[in-house]
């Protein structure tokens, strides 16, 4: 509305219009007789704020289900709200995904005009402009008094600071930020969301109504695509009965996690089944303890199904994974057992930091068979990281050693002797060399320092950090750390981006340093010296007021360079920038130390700066048309589109139909190639002719060591020759050089090769 006036004239004018259009008559043949709390003739703002309503305070005959929906929503959350009320004076309640506010200006409107008691909601959806909408139709219900609005996501939601900033004052000390969660429709794991936020928060009450569950339908999925076995098999491989059992076994496992979250709990019938199919309610009340028998029921129903289970076991700290007490579901890789077939069910405590062993593998084939590429791989072989992809969804499996691998969803950090992914919820260390694995946590970045092997995780606002033999140790995170990075064993970066919930998605793309989402925000010392926190650790970046850039406070390039940097070095002191001011790409360093460059520059600002991605550490950094060596100050012109990979220091360009080989301080080295050609064959007595398929255009494929694979040609590096040409195309090198051939083109399973 245009003004308070306006908008106050416009209620009284429909309210006056309502009370005279719905008589007694009207009013019966609307609610079918029943005493419904929401009545057309006394809730004409609400149901007109909520498109339910015409101008004229009539009920389109297309919205009458709709009104008889809404009033039993209402009817059946009532006793549990006034369980709420009778205990406490002022309710709040958060709805988790409110979508277009039907529930929330349900509730709010019942407080007010039928229990007659004060409350707060605050109504939370990831998208702006769905918010918006829900702050016009509450100031249509004249409502805005008592319910506001925040655009965030659920997982990234800070309750408190949110009350404060729409009620003007933070919940009063000693309570509870919230008496009740509630989520109608939250879709697919949004409504784990909402209940992992309500128990987080010590809500009383949870009120769910579950939509498009497709969590445990994907791990079936998964289960049937890699040929899994076992008496739930018939289910996993028909898709519209996986879809249909999926969704309500979803919800049997939700009800089993709250209540070993210590919540009493009911499902129940939410709307009438021929308004929604979408019509099941959970509803969850805090108790005194929580159910240890449901915690191992949940365990059971997880074994019994197939061993997929629910990323909320972790988030809610009940199972941090079922892997170490389900056994022999599924068939190859898809096993999950602790060591010994006898395991009993897990105690009631959280299972992270138990180790489990990996099963024993024989044979010489790597990965499942099918249609499966490789994505990552370990320089010694010792793993590889394999990815189906079948309308449109990815299925990761991580094969340590050999065999068809463990079906994960993500990798998160890797090494050659380490692994961390996330698997089933939760976060997972898998030691290659002693073959065992370990639950870290719920799913959040990770980051592996291969020298030291010390691995370092985001945990509930901690850093942990693990090292070889010794216990875990936490330090403080930053309060926004969602992504961490290693510098070498001391250091980590820290940084800002997407929430960690996302991990949790199954994904075949391992997590890579600085992906687009995140951004780099602080450095964080893992090891204090307790006496005195350390300035710096080597020299430093500068830009003094007049422009000049500096390294270790002495000036390297001048102000009218206008530098802007883009990579640095500790050891010797190095930096390469950009001279926005006279179009130069230089090497600078202490001591008068300047070399320009070859490279490709653009005029991009005029302003020294030092930029946001820096490439730290490394001495040969290949940018604008070259590749420059910091150390010496020299640089190699190479297109970009020409370069095939680049090591710490040499890199490897396409020349002509071979390769150069460029190390730093010495002469390049030239690889002629073989040209491989489609193959023909034509029988001579019928003139029958066939032919191969076309030779693939060779294109970087894997470095391991001393080894390249560039397509179809395996080049030593440190001889400058070509070893071999493949009969095939690999997807992988080792440090030996034994490359990976598949049974047959793109198809599984592998195995390592020696080429001749």
């Amino acid at each position: 509305m245009t003004s308070l006036v306006t908008r106050r004239r416009w209620a009284i004018e429909l309210e006056a219009t309502a009370r005279a259009y719905w008589t007694p008559e009207r009013t019966a043949a609307a609610t079918g007789g029943k005493d419904l709390l929401i009545r057309p003739g006394e809730a004409a703002l609400l149901l007109r704020a909520l498109g339910l309503l015409n101008g004229d305070a009539s009920l389109p005959p297309n919205q009458h289900r709709k009104y008889l929906q809404i009033n039993h929503m209402v009817g059946v959350l009532e006793p549990a709200f006034a369980a709420l009320r009778a205990r406490h004076g002022r309710l709040r309640l958060l709805d988790a995904g409110c979508g277009r506010s039907y529930l929330t200006l349900l509730l709010a409107w019942c407080a007010r005009h039928v229990w007659g008691h004060p409350l707060e909601v605050l109504g939370v959806d990831r998208n702006p402009a769905v918010i918006a909408e829900c702050r016009r139709r509450t100031e249509l219900a004249g409502l805005d008094d008592v319910v506001r609005f925040e655009a965030t996501a659920l997982d990234q939601l800070d309750a408190g600071a949110a009350w404060a900033r729409g009620f003007g004052a933070a919940p009063p000390a000693g309570e509870p930020i919230v008496h009740g969660v509630i989520a109608l429709h939250a879709c697919d794991t949004a409504t784990c969301d909402a209940l992992a936020l309500g128990v987080g928060l010590g809500a009383e009450l949870l009120a769910v109504a579950p939509c498009c569950q497709a969590e445990l339908a994907r791990g079936w999925a998964a289960l049937a695509d890699g040929d899994g076995d076992g008496p739930f098999a018939p289910v996993w491989r028909m898709p519209h009965l996986r879809r249909e059992t999926a969704a309500h076994v979803t919800d049997a496992m939700r009800t089993l996690l709250l209540r070993a979250a210590g919540y009493q709990v009911t499902a129940m019938e939410f709307v009438p089944a021929e308004h929604t199919r979408k019509n099941t309610l959970i509803r969850a009340v805090r108790s005194e303890a929580p159910d240890a028998a449901a915690r191992a029921q949940y365990v059971e129903l997880t074994r019994a199904t197939g061993g997929v289970g629910l990323g909320l076991a972790a988030r809610l700290g009940v199972l941090a994974l079922v892997v170490a007490a389900v056994a022999g579901c599924g068939k190859g890789g898809g096993e999950r057992k602790p060591a010994g077939e006898g395991s009993a069910a897990p105690a009631a405590e959280v299972v992270t930091d138990v180790v489990t062993t990996l099963p024993p593998v024989a044979g010489e084939t790597v990965g499942p068979s099918g249609d499966v590429r490789v994505v990552a791989a370990a320089d010694d072989g010792a793993w590889i990281l394999t990815c189906a992809s079948t309308g449109g969804r990815d299925s990761p499996r991580l094969v340590v050693g050999a065999g068809d691998g463990l079906p994960i969803d993500r990798l998160i950090a890797a090494s050659d002797r380490d692994l961390v992914f996330v698997e089933g919820g939760a976060l997972v260390h898998v030691d290659v060399v002693a073959r065992t694995r370990r639950v870290l946590g719920p799913p959040a970045h990770a980051a592996i320092d291969p020298a030291s092997r010390r691995i370092v995780h985001l945990r509930a606002g901690k850093l942990v950090v693990r090292d070889p033999g010794v216990p875990a140790r936490e330090l403080p995170a930053p309060a926004d750390a969602v992504a961490v990075w290693a510098r070498g064993k001391r250091w980590v970066e820290v940084g800002s981006g997407q929430p960690a919930r996302d991990l949790g998605h199954r994904d075949c793309a391992p997590i890579q340093r600085y992906p687009y989402a995140f951004a780099p925000t602080a450095t964080v010392d893992l090891d204090p010296t307790g006496v005195e926190a350390l300035d710096r650790v080597g020299p430093q970046l500068g830009i003094t007021a007049a422009g000049e850039v500096t390294l270790d406070g002495e000036v390297v390039l001048d102000a009218d360079c206008a530098g802007q940097v883009h990579a640095a070095l500790a050891e010797p002191p190095r930096l390469l920038a950009r001279c926005a001011g006279s179009y130069r790409l230089v090497v600078a360093g202490p001591g008068g130390f300047t070399k320009d460059v070859p490279g490709h520059i653009e005029r991009r600002g005029e302003l020294a700066a030092i930029a946001d991605y820096l490439v730290l550490g490394r001495r040969l950094v290949c940018w604008m048309s070259a590749c420059i060596d910091l150390v010496a100050g020299v640089g190699y012109p190479v297109e970009q589109n020409d370069l095939v990979w680049i090591g710490e220091t040499r890199f490897v360009a396409k020349r002509g139909a071979g390769l150069v080989i460029q190390a730093v301080e010495r002469a390049p080295v030239e690889v002629a190639l073989p040209r491989i050609t489609q193959e023909v064959t034509v029988d001579t007595a019928t003139g029958r002719r066939r032919t191969g398929p076309p030779p693939p255009t060779p294109a970087y494929v894997d470095a391991a060591g001393r080894f390249l694979l560039y397509g179809r040609y395996l080049i030593d590096l440190d001889a400058g020759t070509l070893r071999a040409t493949l009969g095939t195309d690999a997807a992988a090198v080792d440090v030996t050089g034994r490359v990976l051939v598949p049974a047959s083109p793109g198809q599984g399973p592998y195995r390592w090769i020696h080429p001749s």
